[in-house]
């Protein structure tokens, strides 16, 4: 889900119980569960957000994995 912050100042928005801070003007894309697709859905209505769909044909971005154990 593509999310674009419309309102007057930063918000946070839990994409997979972690925090991320979203500043005014900037658009995001998120992997969201369920519930929290719901709380932006809910914020979208009351005009702090703007959410759009990913363009059709457009793969998924790829996310960043966390660096090894060290040779395990």
């Amino acid at each position: 889900m593509r999310i674009a912050n419309i309102s007057p100042g930063p918000r946070f928005l839990y994409a997979r119980g972690r925090a991320r801070l979203v500043e005014p003007g900037e658009t995001v894309e998120l992997d969201l569960s369920e519930a929290e697709a719901e709380s932006v859905r809910q914020q979208a209505e009351a005009g702090l957000l703007a959410v759009t769909d990913p363009p059709a044909g457009e793969e998924k971005a790829v996310r960043a994995r966390r660096p090894g154990r060290g040779g395990r």
